[in-house]
């Protein structure tokens, strides 16, 4: 069984330079960013078959969504109903902003609900952290990232752009369990 957070980057540095950001946001569900496009895209296709298989196997899955730029927001609280996540996960439209890691990762270990008492096996929580890159915004992830690797959460990160810097591969590594 696995509670699933995907958090979901937002942030000005995931459109292409010949994007402006300004015209993406908006209440309409149109946007003119194709990463964040393809992330949302990613996100439903992973919450589907991963709703499919663990149906299939008679396992639980949990999901959340938390989407952040400069701060985080929590999109969807945890629901096992994975079809009841598609039509949240499409009204999300791109904001725009910095890249807030802290808030991302802490705002998504918020959603993960306590263990019941004397509950041997418990569910696995992770937090799939779909993101361009290093923080702009406040302090690293690292200290929300330790406290939630602490509490038994498991981080994966999720490269939307290809990156060879090493500074922001080692920072990420520092992320993951």
């Amino acid at each position: 069984d696995v509670n699933l957070c995907l958090s979901i980057d937002e942030s000005g540095s995931i459109c292409d330079t010949w994007e402006d950001p300004r015209t993406c946001s908006g209440d309409t569900n149109t946007t003119c960013c194709a990463k964040f496009e393809n992330e949302i895209e990613f996100s439903e296709n992973l919450i589907v078959n991963l709703g499919e298989q663990f149906a299939r196997n008679k396992l639980s899955l949990g999901i959340s969504i938390v989407t952040f730029s400069h701060e985080a927001t929590i999109d969807l609280n945890m629901t096992t109903d994975y079809n009841a996540v598609i039509n949240p996960l499409r009204q999300i439209y791109y904001s725009a902003g910095g890249t807030n890691h802290r808030d991302a990762i802490a705002f998504c270990q918020n959603t993960f609900p306590e263990p019941e008492a004397g509950d041997e096996s418990p569910p696995k929580n992770v937090i799939l952290l779909l993101t361009d890159g290093t923080p702009s915004i406040g302090k690293a992830g690292t200290d929300a990232a330790t406290a939630a690797k602490i509490a038994g959460s498991i981080i994966i990160p999720v490269f939307i752009s290809p990156t060879s810097n090493s500074e922001t591969l080692d920072y990420m590594r520092g992320l993951s369990n």
